[in-house]
């Protein structure tokens, strides 16, 4: 799980979610999810970060994600479709 605040980083999500622990530790390191080796990774940021999506994309994992422009190309920059 991908977390932008460093206070976050190394916490279970359970933990911040205030539910008992899940075994899924935050990380502030695209690069420790791409390792993962996951088949699919949800992508829900407020800001959209085309490079960490492609970053994704190559490491061969899916991605499922509720980001608008994904959904509706149009309202992409046309240099990232």
């Amino acid at each position: 799980m991908y977390v932008h605040s460093a206070g976050k980083a190394g916490l279970d999500a359970g933990e911040l979610c205030g539910l008992p622990t899940t075994g899924v530790t935050a990380t502030r390191d695209v690069g420790h999810i791409v390792g993962l080796g996951a088949n699919c990774v949800l992508y829900m940021p407020l800001v959209c970060d085309l490079g960490e999506v492609c970053r994704l994309l190559e490491s061969g994992a899916n991605i499922v994600t509720t980001r608008g422009q994904f959904h509706h190309p149009g309202s992409m920059d046309p240099t990232g479709r």
